[in-house]
């Protein structure tokens, strides 16, 4: 068994040390993400390390929810919840200041969909790929949940797990080109279902 995976069976058998050394994996490389993606504007309110601190507490509250087995997927999953905590620390500052997004700028449906395509040509999450899943993120996700389940369970797997089109084949057990047709289907009806909520 991996030191990974180890400490990862030990974390789901209750062991908080064992939690904490996964979290401490990246914490540094969160650190580093957050202070590329948090804009001046938002500097002024808030630091990078109080997003990553909201993110390792979110990440300890919301474990169990973690289906992963790899050190990758854990990666990704703490990404995700730090852009998560990128997009709502933004939107709670621009509240706040009673600043909407919408008249400093619209969120164009098709080009949020195509920055998300984009996302699987992408391995590692850069700031630029952050920065996207912060501008689009929550009307992506709110638009996910209106898809039917196997749009939703192939667009998860793709972008949120980021695995390959034949891993997604395996795991949905079917075709390699039928997964590949799916994928484009459920592009398709995440970009209307975007327009619609627009």
């Amino acid at each position: 068994m991996t030191d990974f995976r180890h400490q990862l069976h030990q974390a789901r058998e209750g062991s908080s040390e064992a939690l904490s050394d996964l979290l401490g994996r990246y914490r540094s490389l969160l650190l580093w993400t957050a202070n590329q993606t948090l804009d001046a504007e938002l500097r002024t309110k808030m630091g990078a390390s109080d997003v990553v601190q909201e993110t390792m507490l979110e990440a300890v509250r919301d474990f169990q929810q973690f289906c992963g087995e790899t050190d990758v997927e854990w990666h990704a999953w703490l990404r995700q919840v730090l852009a998560n905590n990128l997009t709502n620390a933004d939107r709670r500052f621009r509240r706040a200041t009673k600043r909407s997004l919408e008249r400093e700028r619209s969120i164009d449906a098709k080009s949020a969909v195509r920055r998300a395509v984009e996302l699987s040509t992408q391995p590692e999450a850069s700031p630029d790929v952050l920065a996207m899943q912060k501008e689009s993120g929550s009307a992506l996700r709110a638009a996910i949940k209106g898809l039917p389940d196997d749009y939703r369970q192939l667009l998860i797997l793709r972008y949120q797990q980021q695995m390959a089109f034949a891993e997604i084949a395996k795991h949905m057990v079917r075709s390699e080109n039928a997964v590949r047709k799916l994928w484009a289907r459920a592009v398709q009806a995440l970009q209307e279902q975007m327009e619609q909520e627009q």
